[in-house]
């Protein structure tokens, strides 16, 4: 840098002439062109920094996780009131707020990236964001890749705010978008390989590998589980006299049913062709069998209607298993579809329990009276 200044500074004293006033006033001016130079390399060395790392967010394989890490590092180097970050499709919506201004900060957010009430929120609260008022109007800008918008990020500045925070805000929008698209390609191709496409719900592998990790986990706290195996009563006449289409409309209705009625802490999976299980955490024989009666009142009530506005009846025949001593996967699944042939063979659209054939009480195990 030195032999860059002394150069100009040649240069200029060697172009100076007295008719020529600008050269003239540069004549002793190599200290302001060190200071140019270096302000100008320290604010290329920053963006280069602020590029960097926003890039290393492509590494993350899930929105959630890019903004949660977005907001630990955007708010080590900037200060503000909130920070939002608005995907279309698939939708997304992030927003890094202080506990104490979240109703107020999150109606500006929506107001300010245009998103109505209803789009769920990904909501990160600490006091890394200020609980300041507003002194001025949110930043936005979009987040491009090529020629498309594929989110927006917006802003609002901490009191006054300072000029640095535009200047960022711009970095992080140029450079967001290649991690973003990454980051959701990552999320899609996860959620497709255990999602079943039809109904949205767990398909049969995830729904296994889900099950494991929730009975070794009933066994090591010992509390009960139940699994529930559904199956459609009368499935393929539907589909003889009215269509596959049809046929999968009511599959579509039954998995949107099925993840309505379950608790949060269950799993809800289609098992294959008409067949679906519910993974009942926490609950006994008594507890599964209400809970598969109450699934079974529901469906049977199910409105699915055809092309000419005639509601389809739709029943399920259900088998429920509870976990027992050296079950697995296979074991508990083959009982409840044991016991869902059984309330088939019964009549249909009723709910049959396996029978316990050995049952943990304590540190005991208990055989039941008819067993022996």
């Amino acid at each position: 840098m030195g032999d860059l200044v002394r150069a100009l500074g040649r240069s200029v004293v060697d172009a100076a002439t007295e008719e020529d006033g600008f050269f003239t006033q540069l004549q002793d001016a190599e200290s302001a062109i060190r200071d140019r130079i270096a302000a100008y390399l320290d604010a290329a060395l920053f963006e280069s920094v602020l590029a960097s790392e926003v890039r290393a967010l492509s590494t993350c394989g899930a929105f959630d996780r890019l903004f949660d890490l977005l907001t630990q590092f955007v708010s080590q180097v900037m200060s503000y009131r909130w920070l939002a970050l608005s995907v279309g499709r698939p939708s997304h919506f992030g927003l890094h707020v202080h506990p104490a201004a979240r109703a107020e900060c999150e109606g500006e957010a929506r107001q300010a990236l245009d998103l109505p009430a209803e789009t769920a929120i990904l909501r990160i609260e600490d006091e890394d964001a200020s609980a300041d008022r507003p002194s001025a109007p949110p930043l936005v800008r979009p987040v491009e890749l090529g020629q498309e918008i594929v989110a927006r990020i917006a802003l609002s500045q901490k009191g006054v705010g300072d000029p640095q925070d535009v200047r960022i805000l711009d970095v992080v929008a140029r450079e967001l978008g290649g991690p973003l698209r990454i980051a959701l390609l990552v999320e899609e191709t996860q959620r497709a390989a255990t999602t079943d496409p039809l109904t949205g719900i767990m398909n049969r592998r995830a729904l296994l590998a889900a099950l494991d990790v929730e009975q070794a986990r009933s066994e090591r706290h010992g509390y009960p589980m139940s699994l529930l195996l559904l199956d459609v009563d009368h499935f393929k006449l539907i589909n003889d006299e009215r269509g596959h289409a049809m046929g999968d409309q009511v599959l579509t209705a039954l998995g949107r049913l099925l993840a309505h009625q379950a608790r949060k802490t269950d799993l809800v999976g289609r098992w294959g062709g008409e067949e679906f299980v519910v993974v009942l955490s926490g609950a006994p024989e008594p507890g599964a069998r209400i809970a598969a009666e109450r699934i079974r009142s529901a469906v049977e009530r199910m409105s699915v209607l055809d092309e000419k506005s005639q509601r389809v009846a739709v029943t399920v025949s259900i088998g429920i298993a509870c976990l027992e001593v050296n079950d697995n996967a296979e074991v508990l699944v083959d009982r409840a579809d044991r016991a869902m042939y059984q309330a088939k063979a019964s009549g249909r659209n009723r709910v049959v329990v396996s029978p316990t054939v050995l049952r943990r009480t304590g540190t005991e195990i208990e055989i039941p009276k008819e067993l022996l």
